[in-house]
């Protein structure tokens, strides 16, 4: 027996597609599981009851079908990869079921929720970001920049021929880019789109400098700064 509850699901309002398919797929998998087992269970018939949703499946052969139910109720838990067109089936119909609505199977004194492991996650890849970079080429037989950043591994961009030529004489420059960027696992930029881009004039140099400088002056003494610098 199958009890579907919650979502105020009962014979009158529940969505006869989505309950059919949940019917025949635990039904194609309890004969599996049975069959497994070098049994069958002989169905005889099904049974509609309002008791929220319940749909029985009555049986010749009771304890088959408890270690049958048994078996599905440990399978619906593992991975989609995981086991017969059969059970993928099962997985996919609870999945569909409305948010709220749990399914319960039964068998004589047997009770076991069936619940499916939660879909993946899609890692999501595209965002829009903010970097300061160097542009270190430009062009390309697609127009594109390739970047240097500090903690990143050198990318490349697709642009516009317009945005290469205004980028290629300013290669080295400190800029800051916003681009649309698709990021690998290890959180590396693998691929993306420039949007916009804006030279760090010297006054935002001078002043980043500056800063470095100060957070660093205990490592340095005058004459190393003076030929870093190579100022007088």
């Amino acid at each position: 027996m199958l009890r579907l509850d919650g979502n105020d699901w009962h014979p009158a309002t529940a969505d006869p597609s989505l309950l059919l398919n949940l019917a025949a797929a635990f039904v194609d998998c309890l004969r599996g599981a049975a069959d497994d087992q070098g049994g069958d269970v002989g169905f005889r018939g099904i049974e509609l009851r309002d008791r929220c949703v319940e749909l029985a499946f009555p049986v010749q052969d009771i304890a088959l079908a408890r270690v049958a139910a048994q078996h599905i109720a440990v399978a619906a838990k593992a991975a989609d990869a995981e086991g017969s067109g059969v059970l993928r089936r099962l997985r996919l119909a609870l999945r569909l079921l409305p948010p709220g609505v749990k399914v319960r199977a039964q068998a004589g004194s047997w009770k076991r929720r069936l619940q499916p492991i939660a879909e993946p996650e899609e890692l999501s890849t595209d965002e829009l970001v903010t970097l300061r970079v160097r542009a270190i080429r430009a062009g390309g037989v697609q127009p594109a920049i390739r970047f240097e950043a500090d903690d990143l591994t050198p990318f490349t961009l697709t642009t516009d021929e317009a945005t290469v030529r205004l980028i290629g004489p300013n290669l080295y420059r400190e800029m800051e880019i916003e681009a649309e960027v698709e990021r690998g696992r290890d959180d590396q930029i693998v691929s993306g789109t420039l949007r916009r881009f804006d030279l760090v004039d010297a006054d935002d140099a001078d002043d980043a400098w500056s800063k470095w400088f100060n957070a660093n002056a205990d490592e340095w003494d005058d004459e190393s700064i003076d030929a870093l610098t190579k100022r007088p």
